[in-house]
């Protein structure tokens, strides 16, 4: 299924419904919402229906708290409740819900579901001097995140949900499965999130990437690619290609990415 991108009309609201009907379908008495508040107008939540009680932002009480209504919101809506199903569904479609929406299946209580995903937002690496904001709940990144992590967080992360989804750059559907079950792993919790240098170094050339095609506004044909998300995989991979050849300085780097374009 393709879903339009352009933050309003039906397609990310027919997406959401057919998650909706699945859920019902198998018995889910819930969905997890993942919204990341980027850029979203002041007093956003305030579009939310009030039925949502069960909400969090996820670095509210943490060391990047001043930061939390630019992050991500986490919320609960029960499938049982009909008269806040299109309020929800109209409130996103109108906040670009495709570009910053992501849905869980979580048997989880609320209260361990928040706590697990917020564990995997607080990074820290070389050996904890340095300490950043995961953006796992961006739908763009949630693939590049699962990629840089070691196999085992990943792993963790996705133990979440039975099914994580979201729609990527290209407007296709996306899923993935996550080894989930009735209990929590809270031993997961006790530590932080270590970042080794490989995932640094793979997270950074993904960042890179990023601000290669915002900065010359790139579209997919003039990468020779058919897609966002491949123009995106080839670009970070003449970022990692970069970082091999150690070109540090950004007049050579940048030179380096357009003559192997």
């Amino acid at each position: 299924m393709k879903v339009a991108r352009d933050g309003h009309g039906g397609g990310v609201e027919s997406w959401l419904e057919g998650l909706l009907a699945q859920a019902e379908e198998s018995g889910w008495p819930h969905l997890d919402l993942l919204i990341d508040q980027a850029n979203l107008p002041p007093r956003w939540q305030k579009r939310l229906p009030k039925a949502l009680a069960l909400r969090q932002m996820l670095l509210q009480d943490t060391v990047h708290a001043e930061a939390a209504d630019e992050a991500v919101l986490l919320c609960r809506y029960q499938l049982s409740d009909e008269r806040t199903r299109m309020k929800l569904l109209a409130c996103l479609g109108e906040l670009e819900g495709a570009t910053r929406v992501m849905v869980l299946f979580s048997h989880w209580p609320f209260d361990d579901l928040a706590a697990h995903l917020r564990h995997f937002l607080l990074a820290e690496w070389q050996g904890g001097t340095q300490k950043g904001v995961l953006r796992y709940y961006n739908p763009a990144l949630f693939g590049p995140v699962l990629t840089a992590l070691p196999p085992v967080e990943a792993e963790r992360l996705l133990s979440a949900a039975a099914e994580w989804h979201w729609i990527n750059r290209d407007g296709q559907c996306g899923m993935r499965h996550g080894t989930h079950g009735d209990w929590v792993p809270h031993e997961v919790l006790t530590r932080p999130l270590q970042l080794d240098d490989a995932a640094v170094s793979r997270l950074s050339a993904w960042h890179q990437a990023e601000l290669y095609v915002q900065d010359n506004l790139l579209t997919p044909r003039q990468c020779g690619c058919l897609t966002k998300e491949a123009m995106m995989q080839k670009l970070f991979a003449l970022q990692m290609a970069a970082d091999e050849k150690r070109l540090w300085s950004q007049p050579e780097r940048a030179a380096f990415i357009s003559q192997n374009l």
